[in-house]
C-alpha cells in the first residue's frame, strides 16, 4: 500500500514562521515561547536530586529543539536570542553569585544540543507529518547527535579544573 502524497498546504501548518506575522503576533508568540521556556526550565531546576548534581532531565531542551526544528532557519537567532536572555535571567536571579565561568558553558551546551540536534533531523526526516518507523528512529538519532554535540560544553562547565590548586592555597 502506498502512501498518500503531502499536499503542499499540510506542510506549512507544521512550520512556526512567527516573523511572516504581524508585529503584535509576532511579539506575542515570541514571549508565549519565552514563558513556556522559563516554566519548563523552572520544572528542570526543581526535578534536579540536589544543587550538586547535573539535571538530568532538562524538559526544555526538547521544547527548543522542536521550536528550532519547526522553524525556518532565518528565526533560530530569535529563539536563541530569547532562549540565552531566559536562561542567563533565571540563573542569574537563582544565583548569588553570578559568573559566565560556571553558567555560561550550560546555556551554551543546551542552545548547541537544539541547534545541532534540529538541523540534523531537518536533513535527515524530509516529511515530519507522515510519520514512519524509520523516521522515529532518525529523530532518536538526531537528538543523540545533539545531546552529544552539547557535551563538551556542559562537561567543561561542570569541571572544576582549579579546585586542587584552591584547596592547597587554603
Amino acid at each position: 500500500m502506498t502512501m498518500p502524497a503531502i499536499q503542499e498546504g499540510y506542510r506549512r501548518e507544521l512550520v512556526w514562521d512567527f516573523m511572516r506575522a504581524s508585529l503584535p503576533h509576532r511579539t506575542a508568540s515570541l514571549l508565549a515561547f519565552g514563558l513556556l521556556y522559563s516554566l519548563l526550565m523552572i520544572l528542570g531546576l526543581i526535578l534536579r536530586e540536589s544543587s550538586q548534581h547535573l539535571t538530568i532531565v532538562w524538559p526544555a531542551a526538547g521544547l527548543l529543539f522542536m521550536a528550532l526544528w519547526f522553524s525556518p532557519r532565518r528565526n533560530w537567532i530569535w529563539i536563541l536570542g530569547l532562549q540565552m536572555t531566559v536562561e542567563l535571567l533565571i540563573d542569574g536571579v537563582r544565583s548569588d553569585h553570578f559568573t559566565w565561568r560556571q553558567y555560561g558553558p550550560y546555556i551554551l551546551a543546551n542552545s548547541l544540543d537544539a541547534v545541532v540536534g534540529a538541523f540534523v533531523a531537518g536533513r535527515l526526516i524530509s516529511a515530519p507529518e507522515l510519520p514512519r518507523v524509520r523516521h522515529v528512529l532518525l529523530f532518536l538519532a538526531a537528538v543523540a547527535i545533539g545531546a552529544a554535540a552539547s557535551a563538551v560544553p556542559g562537561a567543561f562547565g561542570s569541571a572544576r579544573p582549579l579546585v586542587g590548586a584552591q584547596y592547597l592555597r587554603e
